[in-house]
């Protein structure tokens, strides 16, 4: 009981402040363009407790604590569709403080801003645990070479630097691992290092064997066989670290775009995709770790939010702001039965893909009993 407890206040802690984060992006450059707030939930479904503030909006928490809201005056929901009955009936006065009457680059900013204060809080995490803790970074040296792996058949030596790997660049060992996840396959590999000062190329072919991770969980992936021990521990200036978080943000979301073509490409395995239960779990164990893990944990999740959100999906933050983009180009809104119907399509991709997640976390809990 005290670790299901454990697990719940994890997710919740996990999924409020996220929300909030990404919810606050709208809310406050949505006040800034003088658009009224209605609403701001953490949270779905009916309101668990709330309270009013003195521009009248309505502060809540609801009861199904997945994702949250911020509606705006005109909206029709908690999608930000717009009211057109409502809408057409607006006073001019109305109309002013209307976000669906706001000129097309405010109503831009507003839907981006919510992803986009999600990327800013993880870089703020990554560059905090630089700052004040420092980073261990493993040089991309080869110390040590399984026997029978393939890094050995393919002729690879200790002291080999790593240079790269299918021609993307490796700075330390951890792109390595990442390179080699992303590659996904038994197929073979172009790697170039340095030995003795000499570039050379070799060709490597990978072999999947099982792993068991941080969190327990056994993965089947591919490996080379090789171990790296030069280690160093860096600690950052401030203008290093927010530089630091910036490029973590952009290699996660690179490495998450690629994994995502993948599976969409059918590459990789949809059991791939996680759902609640499975951030509840890793929310769980991560809180376990200590402070430095979940502040990890919150900054890849906030990346990976952010970055879910600003996909061209209608009802998602991208798919507004494809609709945006498509009227700034064309100089004139779409009509409101194809808003309707991409926010029907939109509504249904998502449904699925959550319905989906879900029996994937279910089947795992199932496998793992």
């Amino acid at each position: 009981m005290l670790d299901l407890m454990i697990y719940i206040i994890s997710f919740i802690f996990v999924i409020f402040t996220l929300v909030f984060v990404h919810e606050f992006g709208h809310y406050y450059i949505a006040k800034l363009c003088g658009v009224r707030i209605e609403k701001f939930s953490i949270g779905m479904g009916k309101i668990l407790c709330s309270k009013v503030d003195k521009s009248g909006t309505q502060w809540c928490i609801s009861y199904i604590p997945l994702g949250g809201y911020v509606k705006m005056f005109g909206d029709a929901n908690e999608a930000s569709s717009p009211d057109f009955t409502l809408l057409d009936k607006m006073s001019a006065k109305d109309k002013a403080a209307s976000f669906h009457h706001k000129n097309v680059w405010q109503r831009l900013a507003i839907v981006l801003a919510g992803p986009l204060t999600n990327y800013l809080f993880a870089i703020i995490l990554f560059a905090s645990i630089a700052y004040f803790s420092g980073v261990v970074e493993i040089l991309p040296k080869v110390s040590m070479i399984q026997d029978n792996s393939p890094a050995k058949e393919a002729g690879v030596m200790a002291g080999d630097e790593i240079l790269s790997i299918d021609e993307n660049k490796v700075s330390e060992f951890s792109d390595i691992q990442t390179f080699i996840a992303l590659h996904n396959s038994t197929k073979p590999m172009k790697i170039k290092l340095s030995r003795a000062g000499k570039v050379m190329e070799l060709n490597i072919t990978p072999k999947m064997h099982e792993i068991i991770d941080a969190f327990g969980d056994k993965h089947s992936v591919p490996y080379l066989g090789i171990a790296a021990a030069d280690v160093n521990f860096k600690k950052y200036t401030i203008v290093a670290s927010l530089l630091y978080g910036l490029k973590e943000s952009y290699n996660l979301s690179k490495t998450t775009l690629k994994a995502l073509s993948q599976i969409i490409t059918g590459n990789r395995s949809l059991k791939e995709i996680g759902g609640p239960i499975s951030i509840a779990k890793y929310s769980g164990k991560t809180m376990q770790m200590g402070g430095r893990a979940v502040i990890w944990f919150l900054a890849i999740l906030s990346v990976n939010l952010g970055l879910m959100n600003l996909l061209p999906i209608p009802m998602l933050d991208g798919g507004h702001a494809l609709f945006y983009v498509i009227e700034i180009i064309s100089g004139k809104s779409l009509k409101k039965s194809i808003q309707e119907y991409g926010l029907r399509i939109g509504l249904l991709i998502l449904g699925s893909l959550m319905v989906f997640a879900t029996v994937n976390d279910l089947v795992r809990l199932i496998w793992i009993k």
